[in-house]
């Protein structure tokens, strides 16, 4: 290999970096195996940080996405999409070559006909859509979201989450294009769903702000939050006054 060459191979291709490899070292091999050792050392692809600030970008698979979904499953698949995304640190326009690895074969294969090859990543989005969720009546997302209960001992976040995640697909459209459906049907779905009387009892005893008549969902959920939090710490408080009596 030319000498030039070899001066190119020496420096480190990472930007900034003015790490290059000492001219002693003269054979091909050697100069490979000192840059690698220079790119793991200094450079890691994942974990840690590169030359002193920032995490590495992540290797995790691209998630999953099965065919007949509903609504609210699709919602969490998007999400959990941008997340991996964002850790991937992969672009927009770098992103749309890997996006129907996330479906299968004769499912992409279909969705793939007609393709121009320069479409974005919403359009692609809204194709898989298209073809992976499965009509639904609004009804059915109403009685799924009305049957929504807080399981025992589940956290009053997990709780609402479930609500919020159910509650999308049920809004339904007028024609000045406005919903009928609103927040506060989720506040009254969340106090009556919630397992313990005592919280429940406490929501309703907390006024909603001038001009409303039901108390704001996320006002709901702080403060059911809060007791659970006192909740736990009192169990945990006579677990341990307990333990104490035992010892003694």
């Amino acid at each position: 290999m030319a000498a030039a060459e070899l001066a190119g191979l020496r420096k480190c291709e990472r930007e900034g970096c003015e790490f290059k490899v000492p001219n002693v070292v003269e054979v091909l091999k050697d100069i490979l195996v000192v840059m690698a050792n220079q790119l793991a050392a200094v450079h890691p692809m994942s974990g840690g940080s590169e030359g002193g600030g920032g995490g590495g970008k992540s290797n995790a698979p691209i998630p999953h996405l099965d065919e007949n979904i509903s609504e609210v499953s699709w919602t969490s698949w998007k999400n959990r999409f941008d997340r991996w995304q964002l850790s991937c640190k992969i672009s927009d326009s770098a992103v749309v070559n890997r996006m129907l690895e996330a479906i299968p074969n004769q499912l992409a294969d279909q969705i793939c006909v007609g393709l121009a090859g320069t479409e974005s990543k919403e359009v692609l989005l809204a194709k898989m859509k298209e073809a992976v969720v499965k009509e639904r009546s609004v009804f059915l997302y109403l009685k799924d979201l009305h049957q929504i209960v807080q399981n025992q001992a589940e956290d009053p976040e997990r709780y609402a989450a479930r609500i919020r995640q159910a509650a999308p697909p049920c809004c339904l459209k007028t024609d000045n294009k406005t919903s009928d459906y609103s927040a506060d049907l989720m506040s009254s779905i969340f106090i009556l769903g919630l397992d313990y009387p005592y919280t429940k009892e406490k929501l309703f005893q907390i006024r909603p702000t001038e001009g409303n008549s039901t108390v704001e969902f996320d006002v709901l959920v702080k403060a059911a939050s809060e007791i659970q939090q006192a909740k736990d710490n009192c169990l945990e408080s006579g677990s341990s006054s307990m333990c104490g009596v035992s010892k003694s």
